[in-house]
Parts: structure tokens; C-alpha cells; sequence
């Protein structure tokens, strides 16, 4: 680790994070490039945390101060998406993959079901009974013909809501088609998507569902950094995904190029909704 933070690291709050298990995340801010997350930044990060002594006001404070400051535009926001622009019209006419709990992805369908037809008889509580309606079986494979989901947006007329309630973290397949060789019931595992925690413990304890996405020219489409992470153990420097290590003897530890933007809407997705 980059010695002119060293002396942090025996301050209450990092040692906190580091008996918590949270070693890692500390290193990730620590290596990050300096480009983009500044030696100011990674200072007063340390400098917020030092003095806390108490474990859950640690990540209650951690969760406020990645998210600083509250209820302005993503752009706006001091610490989130500063990563490096992906430049060119190539990563605006790909499919990108996006792989996103079920339980948050249903609550955001059926709130702009509800936003649009405010007297629809349908709850929160219908949320996931809804999208299971929709849900696909990778195992019958991902270059299906069929729009259904899509055409039920369109219909609806909610295509111009937003599909997230944060920056959306997506990836780069082997190909165009983002799908093409990848097998998705192991997309949790190859992208090193964290469990509740924030680490690799149960990360397959969440019900997710894949997707793939074109982000339109409007939204720059950026490499995420240690901020964007937060209290992530699973996530590395670099650009690639961190596969679990129980994934590694078969897909190997070179992971996928990641990305992180601003949501896009119900109008960018591109296929079906398949279940994890």
C-alpha cells in the first residue's frame, strides 16, 4: 500500500474496517489511480473515518459520505462516478450486460407501472409476481427472437422511466451480442458481485436477473473507481470484474471489462429479462 496513508491505517476507524474484514476496500482506495481519485479525496476519506469508534456508525457514515452530498444529480455528487471516460462511439453501440437484484428491478417496474396508470390495481407486494411473468430460463438460450418484455414497456408506455435509483455498474461480454459465450446462472460468481455484507460470503443469497442495455450517446459511460465501490471488498482496480475465487479453476481470475454511468431508461434494454 502507498506509504503516505500508512499512518491511517492505525486510526479507530480503519482499524474497525480492518477487524470487520474490510481490509481490502481500505487497499482499493489506497492503489486507486490518483487521476481520478485524488491524494485530496483519499485524504479526506481518511481524515472522516479516523476518529469513529463505534462499528455499525462506522458503515452508516461510510454509506453518507460515498453518497456526498445527498439529493443532488449523480453529476453533482462530489465522490461518485469521477472515473475515466470511455471515449468513442463503439461502447454507445454495444450491448452492455446488466445483471441487478430482482427484489430492486420489480419495485422500480412497478412504481413507474403505478406513475403511469395510478389507478392500476397492482401493489409493491405484486412486485416480483409481476416480473416473474416475464422471467426467461437462460438454459433455453439468450438469442431468443421473441421482444415480450420490451413490448410490454412500449405498450405500458412507462419506456422513458428509469430502469435504476443509482449509478448502474455493467459489463462487457466476449462479443457484440453481450451474452454470446457466457453462461449467465454464473454471471454472480465471473463478475464478483458481493453478497449483503459487501464481500464474497453469500453472495448467491440474492435472487438477481440479467439483462443486456445500449447506453445511448447522452450519458457518459465511465470505468468505476474505489469510491463508486464503497464498502465493496469484492471489486478491484483496474477496469475488470473480480471473479469469486470459486469460479476461478474455470473461468480464470482475468474477469470482464466494467463500467459504471447513469441509468438509462426502460427504452435501452435490449432483450428479455433472464432469471439467475
Amino acid at each position: 500500500m502507498t506509504k503516505k496513508y500508512n499512518h491511517y491505517l492505525n486510526s479507530h476507524g480503519c482499524k474497525i474496517l480492518i477487524s470487520s474484514g474490510y481490509e481490502k476496500m481500505l487497499e482499493n482506495i489506497i492503489e486507486d489511480d490518483e487521476n481520478f481519485i485524488t491524494e485530496k479525496m483519499k485524504t479526506e476519506f481518511f481524515e472522516f473515518i479516523k476518529d469513529i469508534n463505534d462499528e455499525p456508525e462506522v458503515f452508516k457514515l461510510l454509506y453518507e459520505f460515498f453518497d456526498t452530498p445527498k439529493n443532488v444529480p449523480f453529476n453533482k455528487k462530489k465522490y461518485s462516478l469521477k472515473g475515466k471516460i470511455i471515449d468513442g462511439n463503439r461502447i454507445h453501440s454495444i450491448e452492455l450486460g446488466r445483471v441487478t437484484r430482482k427484489s430492486t428491478f420489480s419495485i422500480i417496474f412497478i412504481n413507474a407501472f403505478i406513475k403511469k396508470i395510478p389507478d392500476a390495481i397492482i401493489s409493491i407486494n405484486d412486485s416480483e409476481t409481476v416480473i416473474d411473468k416475464f422471467l426467461i430460463d437462460p438454459l433455453f438460450g439468450t438469442n431468443i427472437d421473441s421482444t415480450l418484455f420490451c413490448e410490454y414497456v412500449k405498450d405500458v408506455g412507462i419506456g422513458g422511466e428509469k430502469i435504476a435509483s443509482y449509478p448502474m455498474w455493467t459489463f462487457e461480454g466476449y462479443d457484440d451480442k453481450v451474452f454470446e459465450g457466457l453462461p449467465i446462472k454464473d454471471l454472480p460468481c465471473i463478475l464478483g458481485l458481493p453478497g449483503p455484507e459487501g464481500t464474497e460470503k453469500n453472495y448467491k443469497s440474492d435472487k438477481r436477473i440479467a439483462f443486456s442495455i445500449i447506453v445511448p450517446s447522452k450519458i457518459d459511460v465511465k470505468k468505476p473507481t474505489s469510491f463508486d465501490a464503497g464498502i465493496n471488498t469484492v471489486w478491484r482496480p483496474g477496469g475488470k470484474t473480480k471473479p469469486h475465487n470459486e469460479c476461478y479453476k474455470k473461468y480464470g481470475s482475468f474477469g470482464l471489462e466494467e463500467y459504471i454511468h447513469e441509468p438509462v431508461t426502460f427504452n435501452e434494454i435490449m432483450s428479455e429479462l433472464f432469471e439467475i
